[in-house]
């Protein structure tokens, strides 16, 4: 029986979610909590997915546990659903995992998230024990490295850490939110990405996401966070049904979740920036480059449809 508590995030997914589930049913959590957003208005098959979902679920839970549910009848997206069921999880427990219904992890992945729990359990500056890793090579000697990226495909925090957790941000962090780039950074080109990130989130009421929420509010509480050496999840939802994840991302999508036994700490906490930079070039920079194109292809959309209209607008710039 597998003692730390275990959130599952799930929707209407219902292949993804048997694969995730079935994960979860070896190690046998004592404690498990099931979160399930409601079906959307206009989405015809959604109640009856919805449905499935949480009945496969519930009949498949054939071992002695302490089970837990939040099944929503309404849907309230996929920025305040795991937001609001992450802070229903830490109000019955004070440290434990969390799994999306797309993530699917290996067993080491429990494991590594039980010892590094209780190790770091009172250690106020750690935050997130992530469960993917997107290097090339291995970062040091040990088991995992720290990092200034709380990765959420897979991921174990504490009651405490989650409490500073802000879903709406405030404006007028903005100048501390600056300087805490400068603390984690050293590049204009993260520092620019991320402080666009906090604006577009601070001047648009986003729905849709929760994670860029959680890593703002971890730089402003100075937090330090874990990255196995080792990929411990694989994530198995890029697809059409996705929100964020439709299109497939070469060294991040369906990376293959290894097995971890001995657990070999760090003899220092202390960030890795150098596979921090690799992470910002190979995670973020191709959704910078993603969006440019789309950009610029809808640019050349209504410049094709202007000039079917007969106008030529670098003529009628020059007549301005």
């Amino acid at each position: 029986m597998f003692e730390t508590p275990i959130l599952f995030n799930v929707f209407v997914r219902l292949d993804s979610t048997k694969k995730v589930f079935e994960r979860i049913r070896e190690i046998k959590p004592r404690h498990f909590f099931i979160a399930a957003d409601g079906p959307r208005q206009g989405h015809i098959s959604d109640t009856e997915n919805c449905e499935k979902v949480r009945k496969y679920i519930l009949d498949n839970i054939d071992w002695d546990c302490k089970v837990e549910t939040l099944f929503r009848e309404k849907n309230l997206g996929c920025g305040l659903a795991p937001f609001e069921a992450t802070t229903w999880f830490f109000k019955n427990v004070e440290e434990g995992i969390i799994l999306e219904d797309d993530c699917v992890p290996s067993i080491g992945f429990f494991i590594y998230c039980k010892e590094l729990l209780e190790k770091y359990r009172h250690n106020n500056n750690i935050f997130v024990i992530g469960g993917s890793n997107f290097q090339n090579k291995k970062r040091g000697n040990a088991s995992y490295y720290f990092s200034a990226y709380g990765h959420i495909w897979g991921w174990a925090t504490w009651r405490r850490a989650w409490e500073k957790c802000n879903y709406n941000l405030n404006p007028s962090d903005e100048q501390s939110f600056k300087a805490a780039l400068n603390k984690y950074f050293s590049t204009n080109k993260e520092k620019d990405y991320w402080m666009g990130v906090f604006n577009t989130m601070k001047n648009h009421h986003l729905n849709d996401i929760w994670d860029y929420q959680w890593t703002v509010s971890q730089w402003l509480n100075s937090a330090i966070n874990i990255t196995p050496n080792l990929n411990l999840i694989q994530n198995v939802g890029f697809d059409e049904n996705a929100t964020h994840t439709k299109w497939e991302t070469p060294g991040v999508s369906y990376l293959k979740a290894h097995e971890i036994t001995a657990i070999k700490h760090p003899k220092k906490i202390k960030i890795n920036r150098k596979a921090d930079v690799y992470t910002f070039n190979k995670v973020f920079v191709p959704k910078i480059e993603k969006q440019n194109s789309i950009s610029k292809f809808f640019k050349r959309i209504i410049l094709s449809i202007v000039r079917s209209f007969g106008y030529d607008l670098v003529k009628i710039n020059k007549k301005k």
